[in-house]
């Protein structure tokens, strides 16, 4: 007895092609839609944290630059004349002596170191804001420049910034983390267009309607 063979089930090779075909096609979606989406947005991130860093590493390094000249003149001439307690108070005319003993001078000395610490702040708070929420974790020049900032705050807040061995000579007046950030906030002067830290002559006009406040309730 002699079996015939049985010609191809054309149904059978449409059933495989179409399988074949519609798992080719959602694996090419799941390629697409998941990992080269998430690829774009990583790359998106590292882009937007790089343009962070670009944005605000020459403004806080000037900040920092400009706050450690004053912070190694207290140090080198503790107690410098013009962080003492009556130098607060002063309502100094502008002298023409252009002595460094001078009142007015002493004052704008303390109001402008008061003022490079608080820009620092600004600048620091300003770069929070924008990189808060990216994935900073995954740029490594902005976990550097993050873990330099946590360093300086750190300082600040729990006092191991002074080494000196007449520690227990100094007053010094801890800044706490959160009171730092509330300071760098304070500092930011916003518009429709850029956010950027407060000049000088505005922080002087702040100062003074703060004056006037505390006489008022005084």
């Amino acid at each position: 007895m002699f079996i015939q063979n049985q010609p191809p089930n054309l149904l059978s090779f449409a059933v495989v092609a179409a399988i074949v075909s519609t798992s080719g096609t959602f694996l090419a979606m799941v390629v697409k839609d998941y990992f080269f989406a998430r690829s774009l947005e990583n790359w998106k991130t590292k882009q937007s944290l790089e343009s962070v860093y670009r944005k605000y590493k020459d403004p806080i390094v000037l900040a920092a630059m400009e706050l450690n000249i004053i912070l190694n003149q207290i140090c080198t001439e503790y107690p410098p004349d013009f962080v003492r307690r009556r130098v607060v108070n002063l309502k100094p005319k502008p002298s023409i002596s252009n002595a460094f003993q001078d009142d007015y001078f002493l004052k704008y000395k303390l109001v402008s170191s008061v003022y490079r610490l608080c820009s620092f702040f600004g600048w620091l708070e300003l770069y929070r804001q924008d990189v808060v929420f990216l994935d900073s974790g995954h740029n490594r020049i902005n976990n550097r420049l993050g873990d330099c900032l946590k360093m300086l705050r750190k300082d600040l807040s729990d006092g191991e910034l002074n080494k000196t061995e007449d520690l227990a000579e100094w007053i010094d007046v801890l800044i706490y983390t959160e009171e730092q950030r509330a300071i760098g906030e304070t500092m930011i002067s916003a518009n429709e267009k850029t956010k950027a830290v407060i000049g000088y002559k505005k922080f002087c006009a702040c100062l003074m309607e703060l004056k006037i406040r505390k006489s008022h309730i005084g």
